[in-house]
């Protein structure tokens, strides 16, 4: 959070939740679904987001999988302190997309009291080993948590702790059957 606001841009069902007014970018890695089902991942500048028609937008931080092979290292969004984010042992929440244009999630749990979980690197290795092409880091630690149905499909640690709990956050990614 930034004062009131969510950081980054968040667009979701065509409604503008959040964009920069300036014209300004966010220097953050993001994932987007255009009107016409294209989808697009990466640093992405203000005129591209102005000219693309995005349905779908959300700001993550750490584009981990670029063209199938990790990116960590590269991704101008993330530092790497021995004791910072990247190398954080802790539960990780990742969307991307597969070469044939299908979108993945991917949640790991863990727990950050006890540095249990993958770091950034971990998750890209997961990722390319899954076969994604493109994905962004957009979450971690506490606010980890996978929902099927109403129900927990993992093992959610909102206080960093062993206590299983959802913690709030400002903005989810949901996936849903359209019939």
């Amino acid at each position: 959070m930034n004062g009131s606001l969510c950081e980054g841009n968040l667009i979701s069902n065509n409604q503008i939740f959040q964009l920069p007014t300036d014209g300004s970018g966010t220097n953050r890695a993001e994932f987007g679904i255009t009107v016409d089902h294209e989808i697009l991942t990466g640093f992405l500048d203000y005129s591209v987001i102005q000219s693309r028609n995005f349905t779908q937008l959300i700001t993550g931080w750490g584009w981990v999988v670029r063209n199938s092979t990790s990116n960590v290292q590269k991704s101008q969004d993330l530092s790497f302190s021995p004791t910072g984010f990247t190398y954080e042992k802790a539960p990780r929440t990742a969307v991307g997309h597969m070469p044939d244009g299908q979108m993945c999630l991917l949640e790991i749990d863990g727990e950050e009291d006890i540095d249990a979980g993958p770091d950034l690197f971990e998750v890209a290795e997961l990722a390319v080993s899954l076969g994604v092409e493109s994905m962004i880091n957009i979450d971690g630690g506490g606010s980890s948590v996978s929902v099927l149905n109403g129900k927990y499909i993992d093992k959610p640690t909102c206080n960093d702790t062993p206590t299983v709990c959802e913690r709030a956050v400002a903005s989810i990614t949901c996936v849903r059957n359209k019939f």
